[in-house]
């Protein structure tokens, strides 16, 4: 009982200090220091990212109210969206020869534009620290390449299926990377599910 009463203590200190925005935002941006930028063509498939980037980080962390409380609040964070379509991309090529995709294009090849993307995230407090997801689409258009000449066009959307997670211990930076982890796992299935539907709708044509 002790324990869970330290962790909400915990908690509300994590959602309430005046700099725990800033500690944040640096603690996401250090975990994806240094990823490669993500290669947008392979062989036929050509990924073009349409989420529009606000801001030049890998991350940013805005402060909202919590229940209209001032001393308790939630922290939202936003992925630049290379972060997304860097998953999404390689995963769409890893997928591209197990869904057949690559074999059913066959001279032809493909445009894909990335609109949307799961990425945004939110912390907040019930006695212990929660990450939550902000539900976003994936959602993407293509266009099927005969040459130049376009000869498919079509959408594909997929919800979030991310979920919340949360750390009774109140470790905050454990909770983030936990839930980045499974964060990038989920949209990899998300992708690959994508082309399995996309390869569906070219097939039928």
């Amino acid at each position: 009982m002790k324990k869970l009463a330290l962790a909400g203590i915990t908690a509300i200190i994590l959602l309430s200090g005046c700099n725990t925005s800033k500690k944040i935002e640096a603690y996401v941006q250090h975990l994806y220091r240094g990823r490669p930028a993500p290669d947008s063509t392979w062989w036929a498939i050509r990924c073009i990212c349409d989420m529009p980037e606000t801001f030049p980080s890998a991350a940013r962390v805005t402060t909202k109210k919590f229940f209209e409380s001032e001393s308790v609040r939630t922290y939202t964070c936003e992925l630049n969206p290379h972060v997304p379509f860097e998953i999404f991309s390689k995963q769409c090529f890893a997928s591209a020869k197990a869904t057949g995709l690559m074999k059913t294009l066959g001279s032809k090849w493909i445009e894909i534009h990335v609109l949307s993307a799961p990425a945004p995230f939110k912390y907040g407090v019930e006695g212990v620290v929660n990450i939550y997801p902000i539900f976003t689409k994936l959602r993407y258009t293509y266009i099927v390449y005969d040459g130049n000449s376009a000869v498919q066009k079509g959408e594909i959307v997929l919800d979030d299926n991310n979920d919340a997670v949360g750390d009774p211990n109140g470790d905050w930076k454990k909770l983030t990377k936990a839930y980045l982890y499974r964060y990038e796992y989920r949209l990899k299935v998300l992708t690959h599910e994508s082309i399995v539907r996309l390869t569906k709708e070219i097939q039928k044509g």
